[in-house]
Formats: structure tokens, C-alpha cells, sequence
């Protein structure tokens, strides 16, 4: 996610250059050819764009719309993530640390840094999932049970897994009267929501954005572009300063069809997504934070202006 206040237009250049490119030829090409060669009898009547361009306009409103549905959805679907993931370490903490038994407070603590540490995994590992990168190096530090992490590496699912291990850890201490009945169930609501939200990201990522929109608009927009240049030079004052101004017009169009393009996959790795690693990165020191530790990790920084 891009979080600096002024677009760097250097490397903006570096990701649209050749499309400019293209933009300048199709604007440039025909008005030296009707201008210089005067073939003032070619041009086209100026309100034939103008329809079109007011088409080009609903179709880029509906797709900008949707993609900013998409990726505002996505980022409310984190905080959850992030709300929840507090609420379950919450929870288990105020619960097993009222245990008036030493012994079962100990055993307590013990779940409570397992139950932490492996939904700080769980946060990491839904970064990585989504980005479709791997994740193994970011359970080994995490997970301290051999048995578990070999089963999670090897898992169909690990984040199902991972909240099925949760699931396992509240029935523990259900069964050995660490927690009552409502207090468990209260958890397992918890693992419920982390589950819908784990699922509500999979709809995101596996259901892509009609590939027609995007299509078939970048075609109206270029044949947009192309009526323009063959009809403004038909004013009998017309120049070679309608190149600059047919280019500036391709130009804002293409951008603003950019914008919605880049948000329709809120989760790819990206500049423009939603910042999952720095959004598990605070999950993680919120929730060391809230078993009592202090050697936190640091926040993660933006690299050239933006989150990832």
C-alpha cells in the first residue's frame, strides 16, 4: 500500500513508459498525417468521441467502483484478522491467569504463550498463503512442538490446521477445568471469526474481476483515443498543439483505468495491495505484548514509500 503522501514520478515512469509511448504515437500519428498532408476530408464529425468518451466514463466509474469494493473489503477482512487475533490471546490470558492453583497456572501460562505464538504464525502464514509465497522458514521459529510443524508443512490446509490446533488447545482446558463452559465457548466464537475471515480472503483471491470490464474498456479507450486524433483536427485552425492535448486526454484515462486495474487483486505482492506484512508484523507485537513480553520485533518500514 502506498502510504506517501506524493507520487514519485520517477517510478511511476518505470511502470507506464511504454504505454505512453503507445499514447503519444496514436495521438501524434494521425493529426501529422491530416495536418501536414491536408486531408482535412478524412476527419470525422467530433461527436462521435464525445459519445464514446461519455461510454469510456461509465464503464471506468463501474470498474473503479468495483475494484475499490474489492480491495476496501479485503482490507476490512484484515482488521478482523487483527481484532479477533487480540481477542483470542486476550481472552485466554484474563482466563487462565485468574487459575488460583499454581500448578494449573503454570500449565495455564504455558497454553497461553503456545496459543500466542501460534496465532502469530497464523497471521504470517495468511500473508504468505495470499501472496502465494512460501511460508515454512516463518513456522520454525514459531511453532516449538516438532510434531505439529512437520503436520502443518504438510497440510492441505495449514491455516485451517492451524485453528483446528486452536480448537484443540480450548478443549485441553475445558477438559482439565482450566476454563469453564462459557469461557470456551466465548473462545471458540473467536476461531469461528477467524474462520469466516479466512474464508471471506479466499473469496477475494479465487473469484477474479470479469476479465471483460478491463478488456474490453482499454479497447474503447484506445479506440477512443484514435476518433480524437481523426476528428479535432477538422477545426480549420488546427495545429500540432492538439498532439499535447489528445495526449494529456489518453493519458488520464489510461491512469485512471490503472488505478481500478491495480485494485482489483487486493492481494497480490504488489505496491498497492493491502499491507499484510506489516499488518501481521503489529499482530505480532500486540499480542507479545500482551503475554508480557518486551523484546518486541520492530514495526516494518516502508520501502520507497510504500507498505507491503
Amino acid at each position: 500500500m502506498i502510504v506517501e503522501k506524493q507520487i514519485s514520478f520517477r517510478r511511476l515512469l518505470q511502470v507506464i513508459w511504454k504505454e505512453l509511448i503507445c499514447i503519444f504515437l496514436v495521438s501524434s500519428i494521425p493529426v501529422v498525417l491530416l495536418i501536414y498532408f491536408d486531408l482535412g476530408h478524412y476527419t470525422i464529425n467530433a461527436s462521435i468521441p464525445l459519445v464514446i468518451g461519455t461510454a469510456i466514463a461509465i464503464f471506468l466509474g463501474f470498474q473503479t467502483n468495483s475494484a475499490y469494493e474489492r480491495w476496501w473489503e479485503a482490507r476490512k477482512l484484515w482488521g478482523g484478522v487483527i481484532t479477533e487475533s487480540r481477542n483470542l490471546v486476550r481472552l485466554s490470558h484474563s482466563y487462565l491467569s485468574s487459575q488460583s492453583n499454581a500448578g494449573q497456572t503454570n500449565a495455564g501460562q504455558t497454553l497461553v504463550r503456545e496459543i500466542c505464538y501460534r496465532q502469530i504464525a497464523w497471521s504470517r502464514l495468511l500473508d504468505r498463503t495470499l501472496k502465494n509465497l512460501s511460508f515454512e522458514s516463518h513456522l520454525d521459529t514459531l511453532i516449538a512442538d516438532s510434531d505439529q510443524l512437520a503436520m502443518l508443512k504438510a497440510a492441505h490446509d495449514p491455516l485451517i490446521r492451524m485453528l483446528s490446533l486452536q480448537s484443540q488447545a480450548i478443549g485441553t482446558m475445558l477438559r482439565q477445568q482450566m476454563i469453564d463452559t462459557r469461557q470456551a465457548v466465548a473462545m471458540e466464537e473467536v476461531i469461528n471469526r477467524l474462520t469466516d475471515y479466512y474464508g471471506g480472503c479466499q473469496r477475494i483471491k479465487s473469484t477474479v474481476f470479469p476479465a471483460h470490464y478491463t478488456f474490453f474498456t482499454r479497447v474503447f479507450i484506445w479506440v477512443f483515443l484514435l476518433l480524437l486524433a481523426f476528428s479535432l483536427p477538422a477545426h480549420e485552425n488546427a495545429n500540432y498543439a492538439l498532439i499535447p492535448a489528445i495526449f494529456l486526454i489518453g493519458w488520464v484515462f489510461f491512469m485512471v483505468e490503472g488505478i481500478g486495474s491495480y485494485m482489483q487483486d487486493p492481494f497480490v505482492n504488489n505496491r498497492n495491495v493491502i499491507p499484510m506484512q506489516a499488518l501481521s508484523r503489529n499482530i505480532e507485537r500486540d499480542l507479545r505484548a500482551m503475554i508480557g513480553e518486551t523484546d518486541l520485533p520492530e514495526p516494518i518500514q516502508p520501502v520507497e514509500g510504500a507498505l507491503y
